[in-house]
Parts: C-alpha cells; structure tokens; sequence
C-alpha cells in the first residue's frame, strides 16, 4: 500500500510541535540534548520534516519583510543623526550663528 497524499501532508499536531521545536532551536539556549531530541521527532514520522520544513519557510517569509523594514528605519535614523553645528539631532537654523531672533538656550520666545 503506497501513502496518499494526505498522509504525506501534515496534520495540525506535527505543525504545533513544528514550530515549538523551530522556536526552541532559534534560542540561544537550546543544547546539544535538543538536537537530539529534535532529530528523533524527524525520525518518528516524514510528516515531521515536511511541517518543520513549512515552518521553517513560514518564519523566513515572515522575517524577511521585517528585516527590511528594521534596515530602512536604521538608515533613515542615522540620516537624522548627522552632526549639526551644536550637537546631533538639534534642529536650528542654518545660521544659527548669525540670526538675531533665534532665542538663547532655555529661553522662551515670546
């Protein structure tokens, strides 16, 4: 008797524990008594390896948009961060030095 497709699908089950071992192993604390232990799931069924497989590209596709958006927002903050004369990230005008109306340091315009 050959497998169906549906036996070779993952069920629910093998996908939950899928992602808790995925998330395990992304730790920085999982041991080398996980990796084993991780390893003997695949073993247990094929099932295992396809849902591990499905998580696995779930979480890329899911990363993937996020690291692009942490990028921009790192590359946008240092463009604000340029040194301007009297300190980063203060907005004064370009001559600051020379204009008369611009209000001394904690002083309030009135």
């Amino acid at each position: 008797m050959t497998p169906s497709a549906n036996d070779q699908a993952p069920d629910e089950a093998a996908a939950d524990e899928a992602m808790q071992w995925y998330l395990r192993l992304k730790d920085d604390s999982a041991t080398e008594e996980d990796q084993r232990a991780f390893q003997a799931w695949l073993d247990r069924d094929p099932r295992h390896a396809r849902a591990y497989r499905d998580t696995e590209q779930l979480w890329q596709e899911i990363e993937a948009p996020a690291r692009l958006m942490a990028a921009r927002r790192n590359a946008r903050s240092s463009r604000r961060l340029r040194p301007i004369r009297g300190g980063y990230g203060q907005r004064q005008p370009a001559c600051w030095w020379r204009c008369s109306w611009w209000p001394a340091y904690g002083e309030i315009p009135g």
